[in-house]
């Protein structure tokens, strides 16, 4: 939200918002700082606002800034001073409200004398004559060199202005994400109400945003009168580690790709959802819907496995026989085996018994 504009002079205290801009200084009706002074049509200079920030633009007059002289657009600041003629406006400048209070000195407006003529003698001064002293004309005081070469630059900043104004189209470039920091090479930053102003032409747009890969675009602009184009960053890749408890090597696997064993360095993998599995022998396999964050962001991931087995004691009368599990060597009774889940067969030996 742009703060608040408030004036005060010889009318009082008013207030103005972003649709009363740019504000004009001069002594006409239409004025929004009134200055001491005949009434004319012609404004002196103009009050703008470019992203919140105040600027000054003269358009003609003699104008300062701090007693400097203005020979262009300038930013304002708190506590500057704005001079014409002998008005001067105070800028006070708060987070609120831009303030301009104007104050002028005891002369409605300034103008120069005109030149005194040199008065004729009468007749030959006599000796008892006092000496008649000449009258000076009083001079115009000579303007200044630089006054010619600041003016013509101004008009030519203006012009340039005006042209680019009057020839640019209305451009919305829409950045996802929204933070993106969006640069058109080649031309200034110049935006109003959001959109850019831009003459019809080729234009290569880039885009930054942490957490993402840069982008860009190539955009044409047309003479259409108002132009909308978006870009799309892609999110950066997130950092994946995985371990398992209890702790063993186990085979990770992304959307059924080998990505190493545990526990696993970082592993770089795609913002958004993947399928993760993790398996090690003997134990129940480990499946999950991942949602990777993306953006550089690591996330650890600890997956807990389940037993794929459990623990049989095994005995027989006479002790001593040989155990074979599913036809293999399993040693001999008596014993506890781990037998993996699932059907098993087992069978016992003996020399002098039967199996």
């Amino acid at each position: 939200m742009s703060p608040a504009i408030v004036v005060h002079d010889a009318s009082g205290t008013r207030r103005f918002g972003e649709a009363d801009l740019p504000l004009r200084i001069g002594t006409g009706p239409a004025a929004a700082i009134r200055l001491p002074g005949p009434v004319a049509d012609q404004s002196h200079a103009l009050i703008g606002l470019l992203e919140g920030r105040p600027f000054l633009q003269p358009t003609g007059a003699q104008v300062t800034v701090n007693e400097l002289p203005l020979t262009g657009t300038r930013w304002l600041g708190d506590g500057d001073e704005i001079g014409i003629g002998s008005a001067r406006i105070r800028c006070a400048f708060g987070t609120d409200a831009l303030e301009f209070r104007l104050r002028f000195s005891g002369v409605d407006y300034d103008t120069l004398p005109p030149d005194e003529a040199v008065p004729e003698l009468a007749g030959p001064a006599t000796e008892a004559s006092a000496p008649v002293a000449p009258v000076r004309a009083l001079k115009r005081r000579a303007s200044p060199r630089w006054r010619a070469p600041a003016i013509w630059a101004a008009l030519l900043m203006l012009a340039v202005c005006a042209f680019w104004l009057l020839t640019s189209r209305a451009v919305l470039i829409v950045a996802d994400p929204p933070v993106a920091v969006l640069d058109v090479q080649g031309v200034p930053d110049l935006r109003f109400a959001g959109r850019y102003l831009l003459r019809p032409g080729s234009y290569a747009v880039t885009a930054t945003a942490e957490g993402y890969a840069p982008g860009n675009i190539s955009i044409e602009v047309t003479d259409a009168p108002s132009q909308d184009f978006s870009l799309r960053l892609e999110r950066l890749p997130g950092q994946l580690v995985v371990s398992t408890t209890p702790a063993v090597s186990a085979e990770v696997t992304i959307d059924g790709v080998s990505a190493g064993r545990t526990p696993t360095r970082a592993i770089e993998v795609k913002a958004g959802s993947h399928k993760l599995r993790v398996a090690a022998p003997r134990y129940q396999a480990y499946e999950t819907e991942l949602a990777v964050e993306g953006g550089g962001v690591l996330q650890a991931i600890e997956a807990r496995l389940v037993p794929d087995w459990a623990e049989v004691t095994v005995n027989t009368v006479p002790e001593g026989a040989a155990i074979l599990v599913d036809g293999a060597p399993a040693g001999t009774t008596p014993a506890k085996l781990e037998l993996l889940a699932g059907e098993r067969t087992l069978s016992f030996e003996k020399d002098g018994f039967k199996t």
